[in-house]
This record gives C-alpha cells, structure tokens and sequence, in this order.
C-alpha cells in the first residue's frame, strides 16, 4: 500500500542521459534539476520509472501483470486494466 509519498530512486546519470538529448540537457545542461542532481516526475508510477530505468540500463524490460479494477457505477462488469497502479510519483537523483 502506498503512503502518498513519491519514491527516490538513485540512478547513474549517463544511463538515463544515453536515452535521448532531451534528457541530457534535464540532467547535465543548465536546468534546475541538473543543478540540484534531482528530477521529480509527479505523473509517473513507481511501476512505470522502474521499468524505465530497467530501460535504460538493459535496453529491455519487463511487462507486468495487468490487474483488473472493477469501475463504481456505470456499467457492471466492465472495468479498467491498470499495469501500475501507484501513481504517487518519482524523484530521480542522478
């Protein structure tokens, strides 16, 4: 269960740089965050930055599991499949 808190991942910076020149520039250029050495993305699940970051490293990842919520109202027995349910954010630390 989630506490609501985002979750810290510390990663070597050139694994996540390599990816593409707009994240270079996020993590070794004139931003903020290549100036504080952190990057907080509020919109993506702990889930999804580790595969992500399995990305980065490996140049694959892993699917997960797709669970079944059921909706509240509407129609019965129609629900949503959500591979990362924890949506509380993550904060990188190059």
């Amino acid at each position: 269960m989630s506490d609501g808190a985002p979750t810290e991942f510390s990663v070597h910076e050139e694994a996540i740089a390599q990816l593409s020149q707009p994240l270079r520039s996020l993590l070794t250029g004139g931003m903020s965050e290549a100036q504080t050495g952190c990057v907080i993305w509020k919109h993506v699940g702990k889930g999804t930055f580790e595969r992500f970051v399995q990305f980065a490293y490996t140049g694959d990842y892993s699917i997960p599991t797709p669970t079944v919520r059921k909706e509240t109202g509407g129609n019965p027995g129609i629900g949503s499949i959500s591979p990362d349910g924890d949506l509380n954010g993550a904060v990188l630390h190059p």
